[in-house]
């Protein structure tokens, strides 16, 4: 025998497919979307467009680097990681699809801490919580000597992998 509780809680563990999230007005109610194989999707801060969570990419440096390609194309940014080899920077990421150049204007910036030794690395992670950070060109990153400006770092020591939408 059922009890209300066990109906109500797989009622709301189902979710919907729709080819297009359901417009809903203020204080109305609609189904979780899932996509064709019943995975969560959730909403971005643009309406009509949908990020599905379960299927994300992953990008890494492939090497150590000052600067290099997290997206080529429009992303939403929702994890990134950072390893420093040996010095300290502020790890930039700008919304463009090309590489930074001297004094591009970041539109996201973490401190990575430097190490004594570059066997050991230094890694620091930045989770955006699933909504992530929306790149409307691409995304890019570069390792700054300065906070508010693009300025290379002199030593190529800067190791990243980023998972996008």
């Amino acid at each position: 025998m059922s009890t209300w509780a066990t109906a109500l809680f797989t009622w709301l563990g189902y979710g919907q497919y729709q080819t297009a999230p359901t417009a809903v007005a203020a204080g109305g109610t609609a189904p979780l979307l899932i996509d064709q194989y019943g995975r969560l999707v959730t909403i971005t801060s643009t309406p009509g467009s949908a990020v599905n969570v379960s299927a994300t990419n992953w990008a890494d440096s492939s090497a150590v680097a000052v600067s290099g390609q997290i997206a080529a194309a429009p992303a939403t940014l929702l994890k990134v990681y950072a390893t420093s080899t040996s010095g300290g920077f502020f790890l930039q990421l700008f919304d463009s699809a090309s590489t930074p150049t001297s004094a591009s204007v970041p539109k996201f910036v973490a401190a990575v801490p430097g190490v004594s030794s570059p066997d050991v690395g230094t890694t620091i992670a930045v989770d955006l919580h699933g909504t992530g950070k929306q790149f409307a060109s691409g995304i890019h990153w570069g390792a700054s000597s300065t906070i508010a400006t693009f300025t290379a770092v002199s030593a190529a020591d800067c190791w990243i992998d980023a998972e996008t939408a």
